[in-house]
């Protein structure tokens, strides 16, 4: 496993990057087809072609895919109208792999290790068409050597995941009550108090596509926008308590909500937590982040974007946190651990200039934070984003 420096823009220390981080596989080992999207299935037995997706604004239409297992490519083409995502969900369930932002337009490709199944392919959002990758063939699994180490981290987070979906659950029951009792002002204080420790947890919550559709889902995944009935989740009530609707209006979505949550924790609390959802959960809160949510796209009518973001920030040092052990075992794991300190501590530093008691949030809404405080968590979460990516290959976890 190797690390290049790259200078920092800022002109301050160096920083660790991502390169060749699928440790020990040879170009696409595992045999596998290729596919376009529609109806149309992928072949097996050409490994070095990748498995090619098409995302759409309806998602991967009924593309169905055949590989063996092992490591395999897939090549995702975003000819949606917006930006897109792309996620391989195995049974279980377990994130094989996922690429957050995909600019309209663009063709990327990323790696995973598959084993034996049928596996859900989610495109653009959970919310749309999915596809699906039928796996054949023995291998692809974790080396258990590695699920061994990992194994103190993973216990450990699925007691924090635990603890915050049971403070998700209440938080979720009080904001509900608030609606349902017409009180505005308390629902709109309740908010973002309550979202936080949904956006903690979004690399569990993920596995999840339907609830995670229902839940959080954004008026942009939608053909009638705003107006479209299908919408529902906590930014279609933060649209409506913003937008001054009538409280009555939101009261069945506000029972949707609750009911939905509580579907999500009953499974979270039941869930065997694999060890590459733990050490790819942190960049992907991070990626995510750096990518749409620092626009202030996520929270567009409450404008509490940064206690969001604090959110994120937190699940993914959680994770680090929890990880220290296996890390510091491995080459290259003390170096990065030391700048992930630091770039932990820095995003701080930017977050805490936001901070603002005087908001419900507990900092500025997003639309009065200057230009250059922006810039500063932009770069910061890039970065972070970038060093994070790092984590799986070095605790030898094939990475997307």
């Amino acid at each position: 496993m190797n690390l290049r420096f790259r200078s920092d823009p800022r002109g301050s220390r160096p920083k660790l990057a991502a390169a060749g981080l699928l440790v020990g596989a040879a170009a696409m080992l595992g045999a596998c087809g290729s596919s376009g999207s529609g109806g149309s299935a992928g072949q097996s037995g050409d490994g070095a072609k990748p498995l090619k997706v098409v995302l759409t604004d309806q998602g991967c239409g009924s593309v169905d895919l055949h590989a063996n297992a092992g490591d395999i490519s897939f090549e995702v083409t975003n000819k949606a109208k917006t930006t897109g995502e792309f996620e391989v969900i195995s049974p279980g369930p377990h994130l094989v792999a996922e690429r957050e932002g995909i600019p309209a337009g663009d063709t990327v490709t990323l790696k995973a290790r598959v084993t034996k199944g049928v596996h859900q392919l989610v495109c653009t959002t959970p919310a749309k068409d999915r596809g699906k990758l039928t796996v054949t063939g023995e291998g692809g699994g974790l080396d258990p050597k590695v699920t061994a180490a990992l194994q103190p981290a993973t216990t450990s987070y699925k007691a924090y995941a635990v603890q915050e979906v049971d403070a998700l659950l209440a938080g979720t029951q009080q904001f509900v009550a608030a609606v349902k009792a017409g009180n505005r002002d308390q629902a709109k204080a309740l908010y973002a108090t309550t979202r936080v420790h949904y956006e903690r947890l979004e690399p569990i919550a993920e596995l999840f596509p339907d609830l995670d559709a229902a839940i959080d889902a954004r008026a942009d995944d939608f053909g009638q926008k705003e107006q479209d009935p299908k919408w529902t989740g906590w930014h279609r009530l933060e649209y409506g308590l913003w937008d001054n609707q009538p409280m009555p209006s939101l009261s069945g979505q506000a029972d949707k909500l609750l009911s939905d949550t509580t579907a999500l924790v009953a499974k979270i609390k039941t869930l065997t937590i694999d060890p590459s959802v733990v050490a790819k959960g942190a960049a992907g809160l991070i990626e995510e982040a750096a990518q749409t949510k620092v626009t202030g796209e996520e929270e567009r009518y409450s404008h509490t974007d940064v206690a969001t973001l604090v959110a994120n920030v937190d699940g993914a040092e959680k994770i680090i946190d929890l990880l220290t052990p296996a890390l510091g075992d491995v080459k290259d794991g003390p170096a990065l651990l030391q700048q992930l300190k630091e770039d932990f501590a820095s995003l701080t530093a930017v977050t805490d200039r936001m901070k603002d008691a005087a908001d419900p949030s507990g900092y500025q809404p997003y639309d009065k934070v200057s230009d250059n405080d922006r810039a500063s968590l932009k770069a910061g979460l890039s970065d972070l984003s970038e060093e994070l990516a790092t984590v799986p290959g070095l605790l030898g976890l094939a990475v997307s």
